[in-house]
C-alpha cells in the first residue's frame, strides 16, 4: 500500500498473505520490518533505532528471550502464576523479584546481591520503599486517595494543598538549602497552566482562541509573543530586545526556513529527511549536506569544517566517526551496551564495569587512569584520577544531583550546588534560579538568573539580546566529529552555561530532564528510572545515553532515547514516530511502554531509586495507554512531563496536561493515576506486563484497560473517569432522558457537511438533563471520541453500517474503519443534535437515530465506559 504524502512523498506498507504488516516505510523515520510465528506473535524486527531483534516464547505465550542485533540475549523466567521473577541480562547478571499473594513486588535483588523491599495499602498503593542504600520513602494520602504528604527518612519533604475551586495548587517543598518553598501552579477553565510560581516570583503563560500559545511572561517581566499559521505552527516569535524571529513550514509541517536577526537558514529534504542545510550570517555562507543510506540512517556529513562518515554495528549503535582527515574516532561496546574500548587521536581508553553495569575505572594508553565509586542506589559519588584531581558529587534525600565538587593538586575544590525540586525541576545552580518552560512539550530554559532564554523552531535560542543556532542539528548542537560531546557553550555565569541548542551545562556536564549527562564518559551519573527496550543492544546499561547512537537519537529528558526528528515533532504538537501506525507495532509498541510506565512506578524498587517519581511514572504509564486508547496516538513529551508532574500528586499533573492541552477524560486518568494510583494500583497492569513481551495490542488493552485503568488510571479520587470498568458498564443500559429532545429546530446551529448527515439537514437541539450514556462505532487505532451517536449499542459491523449509513469509504477518498463499538457517558448539560440519520445511497440506508456532540474530546467530565471487537 502507498500513501502519496502532502509534499509528494510516499509512504510504503507492506502485508503477509493473511493481512499483517511485514515493512512500513516512512518519509523521514526510516523502515522498519517485521516477522511472525505461527501464532501471530512477533519473533523478528528490525528499525532505524534498534536495528535487528528477535523473540523467542515458552508454551505459554511468555516472552523467554530478547535477543539483540549483535547476539547478545536477555532471558526471562516467570512463578507459576505468570510473573515475571527472574530477568538475566546478555553479561549473565541476574535481578530477582519476589511478590506478595496480590501480585505487588515485595522484594526485588539486583545483580549485585541488593536488595529492596516495600509495602502496600489495603487499597494496593506502595505507601513504603526501603531502598538499597537503607534509607526509606513513605507516601500519605488524604481520604479522597490524594497524595498529601511524601517523607525520607522520616521528614517531611513535601505537602500538597489544592484549591479545586480556584483551579490552583501549592505544594510546599522542604528541600530547598535555605528553608521551605511554596511552589504554586494554577490552570485556566480549559485547563491549561497559566501560572507557575516559586516563592511568588514565576512564569505566566497566555493562549490564543485556538488554545494554542500566544504569549509567555519571564520571570523578569519581559514578554515572548508568537504568532501562527492556520495549521497552528509557529511563524513569528517576538520579544523586545531581542528581535524577531520567522518561520516556514513545507506542506507536511518541517521547517523549512528561519530568519532571526542577521542569522538565515535553510533546511532540504529528500524522501522525509534532512539531506542539506544552509545557512548565512555573520558575514559567512555555510553549506552542510547529509548523506543517507536506504533506511534513512545518516552516513556523512560534509560542511565547512570537513566531511565525514560515520559506521554502525549490527544492533545499530555508533562503532566509528572517519573524518576525511583520516583521524578515526571508533567505540566499541560489551554484550550490556557498556562502552568499553574508545579511540581518538591514537589514545585508546579502556573501562571497566562491574556486575550492575556501574563504571569503575577508565584507562588510557597515555597512561590516566580514573577510578568511580558509586553509591548503593547506583549514582556516582567520586572520581579520582592519577594526575590528582578529584571530583565528588553528592545527592539529595530526593534523589537529585545536589552538588559537584572538583579539586586539583595543590588548590582548593570548586564547588557547584544544585537544587531539584519536588516537582522535578532543576530550580537553581550556585544559588541562581533556573526556570524551564513548564507547560511546553518538550524541556525548554527560559532563564538562567537574570539571562532570559528563549528557543524557537529550528534550534535557533535567544540568549539576553542575542541569537544562537545549533547549526544542522536543531535539537542537540554537536560537532559532526564527536556527536558525543555538546558544542561550546555561551557563558552566562561563572561554571554556567548554555550551547547553542540552548541545553544547560555546568562543572563539566549536561543536564538532561531528569538526569545529569557527562560527556567524558558518554554516560549518565545515575541509573535510567525507566526499564530498557528488551532486546536493544544497550538494554544491560542504565547508564547509556542516547541508545549509544548519538548521531540520531538524544535523550532530552534523561528517561528514554529519542530521535532528533520525534522532538521536534513533540515541540510542533505532533505525534511520535509509530504514532500513526495502524501496524503490530505501532498498536505494541505504546500499548507496552504503557504498560512498562505503569509498572516501574507501581513497582518503584523495580529500578531501585526512591523518592516520588514513582507516581509520575504511573501517571506517565496511564497517559500512555489513554493517549493511545482515547486519540490514537502518543506524544511522548508530554507523557516525559507527566511522569515529573506526577510525584507529587495529581494537582500537578493536572496542571502540566492542562497546560499540554489534554482534558476530560484522559487528563482524568492521567491525574487519578498520579494522585495515587488508588484501586489496587497497577496490579493488573503488572500481572500482564511480568511478561516482558512482545504483546498484541489488544491483549494488552484486555489486561490493561480491565487493570489499569480500573487500578491505577482510573483510581478512587474522584476524576472523570470515576469508579472504574465494573461499575461503568453497569450503567451501559441507560437511555436518553425524555427531556433531551426538545422541539427546537436549528438547522442554523450545525456546519453544513454535519447537518446534511441528517435526513433533509432537520435536527433538533437539547441539553442533557443527567449524565447519559451513549454509544458509537468507530476504529479501535483511533480511540474512543467522534462526533457521532446513538442510543443503542453496536454490536455487527454490516448492521452498524446498513442502520448509520457508514460506507466502507466515504465520497473523498477517506476509508471509514469499523472494529470497535465504544461507551461514554456525558454529563448533564451537553449540548447534543438528534434527528434522522440520512441515507448514504444503496445499501447504507440509514434511518435510524443519531446524536451528534461537537468535539467531545475537548469536554471534561465525560467518562470512556468501555470497548468491545465488533463482529
Amino acid at each position: 500500500m502507498r500513501t502519496v504524502l502532502p509534499t509528494g512523498e510516499v509512504e510504503r506498507i507492506e502485508y503477509d498473505a493473511v493481512g499483517r504488516v511485514v515493512l512500513r516505510s516512512i518519509p523521514g523515520l526510516g523502515t522498519a520490518r517485521f516477522a511472525y510465528d505461527a501464532l501471530g506473535r512477533v519473533v523478528r524486527t528490525s528499525d532505524p533505532r534498534t536495528g535487528r531483534r528477535r523473540f523467542r516464547y515458552d508454551a505459554a505465550g511468555q516472552l523467554v528471550e530478547a535477543v539483540d542485533g549483535l547476539g547478545g540475549v536477555t532471558r526471562f523466567e516467570y512463578d507459576e502464576r505468570g510473573r515475571n521473577t527472574v530477568i538475566t541480562d546478555p553479561m549473565g547478571g541476574v535481578t530477582h523479584r519476589r511478590f506478595d499473594a496480590s501480585d505487588h513486588a515485595v522484594e526485588v535483588i539486583d545483580p549485585l546481591g541488593h536488595s529492596t523491599t516495600g509495602g502496600y495499602d489495603a487499597a494496593g498503593r506502595q505507601i513504603w520503599q526501603r531502598d538499597r542504600d537503607g534509607s526509606r520513602w513513605e507516601r500519605r494520602y488524604d481520604g479522597n486517595g490524594r497524595e498529601k504528604s511524601f517523607l525520607v527518612d522520616g521528614r517531611v519533604v513535601s505537602e500538597t494543598h489544592r484549591d479545586i475551586r480556584g483551579r490552583a495548587l501549592r505544594v510546599t517543598d522542604h528541600t530547598a538549602p535555605g528553608g521551605p518553598v511554596e511552589h504554586e501552579l494554577r490552570w485556566d477553565r480549559c485547563g491549561r497552566l497559566v501560572e507557575r510560581r516559586r516563592d511568588g516570583r514565576g512564569v505566566s503563560w497566555e493562549y490564543d482562541a485556538a488554545g494554542s500559545r500566544g504569549a509567555v511572561v519571564h520571570p523578569d517581566g519581559s514578554r515572548t509573543e508568537y504568532e501562527r499559521d492556520i495549521r497552528g505552527l509557529v511563524t513569528a516569535v517576538a520579544r523586545p530586545g531581542l528581535g524577531r524571529a520567522t518561520f516556514g513550514y513545507d506542506g507536511s509541517g518541517r521547517l523549512v526556513r528561519s530568519s532571526a536577526g542577521g542569522l538565515a537558514q535553510e533546511w532540504v529534504f529528500r524522501d522525509g529527511a534532512l539531506v542539506e542545510h544552509r545557512r548565512s550570517g555573520d558575514g559567512r555562507r555555510t553549506r552542510t549536506v547529509l548523506e543517507r543510506d536506504e533506511d534513512g540512517r545518516l552516513t556523512g556529513v560534509s560542511g565547512p569544517d570537513g566531511s565525514v562518515s560515520y559506521r554502525y554495528d549490527d544492533a545499530h549503535q555508533l562503532v566509528a566517526a572517519v573524518p576525511d582527515s583520516g583521524d578515526a574516532r571508533e567505540w566499541s561496546y560489551d554484550a550490556a551496551g557498556r562502552l568499553v574500548r574508545e579511540q581518538v587521536g591514537g589514545v585508546v581508553r579502556s573501562r571497566h564495569y562491574d556486575a550492575g553495569g556501574r563504571l569503575i575505572a577508565a584507562e588510557s594508553s597515555d597512561g590516566t587512569r580514573i577510578e568511580y565509586v558509586h553509591d548503593g542506589l547506583g549514582r556516582r559519588i567520586r572520581e579520582v584520577s592519577s594526575d590528582g584531581t578529584e571530583r565528588t558529587y553528592a545527592w539529595s534525600a530526593m534523589g537529585g544531583l545536589a552538588s559537584v565538587s572538583q579539586s586539583q593538586p595543590g588548590s582548593g575544590p570548586r564547588t557547584t550546588a544544585l537544587w531539584v525540586d519536588v516537582l522535578g525541576d532543576l530550580a537553581s545552580v550556585d544559588g541562581m534560579d533556573v526556570w524551564w518552560d513548564d507547560a511546553s512539550g518538550a524541556p525548554d530554559l527560559l532563564a538562567v538568573s537574570d539571562s532570559p532564554v528563549l528557543r524557537t523552531p529550528g534550534g535557533v535560542t535567544g540568549i539576553d539580546d542575542r541569537w544562537s543556532d545549533p547549526g544542522w542539528r536543531t535539537e542537540r548542537s554537536t560537532s559532526a566529529q564527536d556527536p558525543w560531546n555538546p558544542s561550546a557553550a555561551t557563558t552566562v555565569a561563572d561554571g554556567i552555561g548554555l550551547t547553542p541548542s540552548g541545553a544547560l551545562t555546568f562543572a563539566g556536564l549536561e543536564w538532561m530532564g531528569q538526569r545529569a549527562y557527562d560527556p567524558t564518559t558518554h554516560g549518565f551519573l545515575s541509573t535510567d528510572p525507566l526499564p530498557p527496550t528488551w532486546g536493544a543492544a544497550w538494554s544491560g546499561n542504565p547508564y547509556s545515553f542516547a541508545g549509544n547512537d548519538p548521531v540520531h537519537s538524544l535523550d532530552p529528558t534523561g528517561l528514554s532515547p529519542i530521535t532528533d526528528a520525534q522532538l521536534q515533532a513533540y515541540r510542533d504538537g505532533n505525534n511520535g514516530a509509530f504514532a500513526a501506525a495502524g501496524d503490530w507495532f505501532a498498536q505494541n509498541a505504546e500499548y507496552f511502554a504503557g504498560a512498562g510506565l505503569i509498572v516501574a512506578g507501581g513497582l518503584l524498587m523495580y529500578t531501585g531509586i526512591g523518592g516520588p517519581i514513582g507516581l509520575g511514572l504511573i501517571g506517565a504509564g496511564a497517559d500512555v495507554i489513554i493517549q493511545k486508547a482515547t486519540t490514537g496516538s502518543v506524544n511522548w513529551t508530554q507523557t516525559a512531563l507527566t511522569a515529573v508532574a506526577g510525584g507529587v500528586g495529581g494537582g500537578i499533573a493536572a496542571a502540566r496536561l492542562g497546560a499540554l492541552g489534554i482534558k476530560g477524560a484522559q487528563a482524568a486518568v492521567t491525574v487519578s493515576a498520579a494522585s495515587g494510583a488508588s484501586s489496587g494500583g497497577a496490579g493488573s497492569a503488572y500481572t500482564y506486563a511480568t511478561s516482558p513481551g512482545p504483546h498484541t495490542a489488544g491483549d494488552f488493552i484486555g489486561a490493561t484497560a480491565g487493570g489499569a485503568f480500573t487500578g491505577a488510571a482510573l483510581g478512587a479520587t474522584g476524576g472523570a473517569l470515576g469508579g472504574g470498568l465494573s461499575r461503568a458498564y453497569s450503567r451501559l443500559g441507560s437511555r436518553l432522558p425524555a427531556s433531551a429532545t426538545s422541539p427546537e429546530t436549528t438547522p442554523s446551529s450545525l456546519q453544513e457537511d454535519i447537518a446534511a448527515t441528517f435526513t433533509g439537514s432537520r435536527y433538533t437541539s437539547s441539553e442533557l438533563a443527567e449524565p447519559t450514556t451513549l454509544f458509537r462505532a468507530g476504529s479501535f487505532e483511533k480511540g474512543a471520541f467522534g462526533q457521532f451517536w446513538t442510543e443503542t449499542p453496536p454490536y455487527s459491523i454490516i448492521q452498524t453500517r446498513i442502520d448509520r449509513a457508514l460506507p466502507p469509504v466515504w465520497p473523498t477518498g477517506e476509508t471509514a474503519y469499523l472494529d470497535t463499538g465504544y461507551a461514554v457517558r456525558f454529563p448533564a448539560g451537553t449540548t447534543v443534535y438528534s434527528g434522522e440519520i440520512a441515507n448514504q445511497g444503496g445499501f447504507y440506508m440509514g434511518g435510524t437515530t443519531q446524536h451528534v456532540i461537537i468535539a467531545p474530546w475537548l469536554m471534561d467530565d465525560v467518562e470512556i465506559l468501555g470497548y468491545w471487537g465488533l463482529k
